[in-house]
């Protein structure tokens, strides 16, 4: 149960540094974002 709230946090503090990016006048953040999680691979 931990660990769902650890990796929900997780999601929702990203979603919250995108939003105020956004805010700031970065109108590419979430294109950004999806970006970062396609390199990653395992």
């Amino acid at each position: 149960m931990a660990l769902n709230f650890l990796w929900a946090s997780f999601f929702v503090i990203a979603f919250v540094c995108a939003l105020v990016a956004l805010c700031t006048g970065d109108a590419t953040v979430f294109q950004k974002v999806v970006d970062s999680t396609e390199r990653v691979s395992l």
